[in-house]
């Protein structure tokens, strides 16, 4: 039986519920938008999560300058490892056919820089993978890929848990000659596949958020499929955004969270321009994923 920790049974839940708010408004007709996901997420997150969160919130205005939404970084119980990544949100269009979003410019649009390679660049300066997570709903349930290691994504409910995708900036960027679905899901998981442990070699719930996550991106990002590669860690694990303690971004933020809050410059403290800084630290707490509805 697939076990779930709370954390990813709390991702999967918001996932689902994205996929229901995008149904209900293309039903009903209502405007919703990247940002009001995005903020209703943020308060289900303040509300609910199992374990702790913190939110430190940068000045709004700056977003435009890099495409980034919110910085998130995963820390366990005893706040002793963290993994650390840049995620911008984009938004499938009502018709369910692409990410309209997906190539915009920041600046005029002959001299301005493409908002993907922003994100990219500002990732790398700070050793943390780029991220695109992917609000969605699509009617035909066989256009989502079944790539989940612990559910079936063709089984009710589990289909509507690709409400929420993840995929590397730089994956998106190499099929950058399409903005679809159809194209773009094809090398995107769910969210709470961030948290999923592959081949259960592991157990689940141990309060090691970021051991898990980085098995997962090594697994989804860097390509290494077998065991073995995951093991040996072909790519480094501080590429991955991952530390034996707490970011220094997350750090720094902390420090100077009253500054942010009004107004200042987030570059004043060596931080980058984006919404913020998301902090999820782990409970304890397992659930039966046959519970998740």
């Amino acid at each position: 039986m697939t076990i779930f920790t709370a954390e990813q049974n709390f991702l999967l839940r918001q996932a689902i519920n994205v996929w229901s708010d995008l149904k209900d408004a293309k039903l009903l007709s209502l405007p919703w938008g990247e940002e009001t996901i995005t903020d209703i997420f943020i308060k289900q997150l303040r509300k609910n999560y199992p374990g702790q969160i913190d939110v430190i919130p940068f000045n709004k205005h700056e977003e435009g300058r890099n495409g980034a939404d919110w910085i998130w970084s995963f820390m366990n119980v005893g706040k002793t490892a963290s993994i650390t990544m840049l995620v911008q949100a984009k938004l499938l269009d009502r018709n369910e056919v692409k990410y309209g979003k997906l190539g915009h410019i920041i600046g005029n649009k002959k001299t301005g820089v493409r908002q993907i390679d922003r994100l990219i660049d500002t990732a790398d300066t700070y050793s943390i993978p780029a991220l695109y997570a992917f609000y969605n709903y699509v009617s035909n349930k066989k256009r989502i890929p079944n790539n989940c290691n612990s559910v079936n994504m063709t089984d009710s409910p589990y289909s509507a848990g690709f409400g929420i995708s993840i995929a590397s900036a730089k994956h998106v960027l190499a099929a950058f000659n399409n903005f679809s679905f159809d194209v773009q899901c094809l090398h995107s998981f769910p969210l709470h596949c961030l948290l999923c442990n592959g081949w259960n070699v592991y157990g689940q719930g141990n309060g090691d958020s970021p051991t898990t996550i980085l098995r997962s991106l090594r697994r989804r990002i860097s390509q290494e499929k077998t065991e073995d590669e995951i093991q040996s860690g072909g790519q480094r694990a501080e590429q991955l955004g991952f530390m034996k303690e707490m970011h220094p971004l997350v750090v720094r933020a902390r420090s100077n969270e009253e500054q942010l809050a009004a107004g200042v410059d987030p570059g004043e403290f060596n931080l980058p321009d984006v919404a913020g800084i998301i902090t999820f630290t782990d409970g304890e707490k397992q659930v039966d994923a046959s519970t998740v509805g």
